[in-house]
């Protein structure tokens, strides 16, 4: 069985830009695009909305601001007690990963907490690197008593690693996510998490494309940030 990779993707949906099928090209940036691929976008004239990812000056964004995001998740974890707070980072390269990472550890500082590599762990915007990452934060001495995972995906992994270690969340270790995926509240606990506007995000970004194409934005291309909210459940 053949896997296509994310460059061969490219390749075809550039093909069929050039050949008109497409009249404006959204892009949910997951991995930074190399600058060569950008130039190659951006010469076919077609209006480019970005999702999120690294800025670009030839493309519209919309985006919600992931470090503000964390920084409202350690506030929330330093106002409740918490001194001792770890972190399952997100998958490497993504932007949004470094911005949340960013966050926690400026929230640390800013309150006057130590920040320590051991209390930061590796992880990859999946489950099972959140199990991991929950594990090595386990072994630490001493132990976390927070945990902020970069996803909620990767919560879901530190919830099932405390479960399996006999840990109580909350109370011996509170757990907070990012996504608020629908999955969040049939968890128990149910979890905290960030609501980061999926569907608002996709609103602005379709609105953007559509009004490039009727000539209705000004020349400068456009920075929406959608607004985030922290959603308390029962997990911290």
């Amino acid at each position: 069985m053949c896997r296509t990779t994310s460059r061969e993707l490219f390749t075809h949906y550039l093909r069929a830009i050039r050949r008109k099928r497409y009249d404006a090209v959204i892009v949910a940036e997951t991995l930074r695009l190399e600058p060569a691929a950008w130039r190659q976008l951006v010469a076919t004239g077609i209006p480019v909305v970005l999702i999120g990812g690294t800025p670009h000056p030839q493309a519209d964004r919309v985006y919600i601001d992931d470090y503000a995001a964390a920084r409202d998740v350690m506030d929330y974890l330093i106002r409740k007690g918490h001194t001792l707070i770890g972190h399952i980072c997100g998958a490497p390269a993504m932007m949004s990963a470094a911005e949340r990472r960013r966050g926690y550890r400026d929230g640390l500082r800013s309150a006057g907490l130590s920040t320590s590599p051991d209390r930061e762990v590796k992880g990859t915007f999946l489950r099972d690197g959140g199990y991991a990452g929950m594990q090595q934060l386990l072994a630490c001495a001493p132990r976390p008593t927070a945990v902020y995972a970069a996803n909620d995906l990767t919560a879901v992994g530190a919830l099932c690693a405390c479960l399996d270690a006999g840990v109580r969340v909350p109370d011996d270790v509170a757990i907070v996510g990012f996504d608020d995926i629908a999955l969040a509240t049939d968890l128990r606990p149910a979890l905290t998490t960030v609501y980061h506007g999926q569907r608002e995000i996709g609103q602005e970004a379709v609105r953007l494309a559509l009004a490039r194409l009727r000539g209705e934005c000004p020349e400068e291309k456009q920075t929406i940030i959608v607004p985030h909210r922290l959603v308390v459940r029962d997990s911290a």
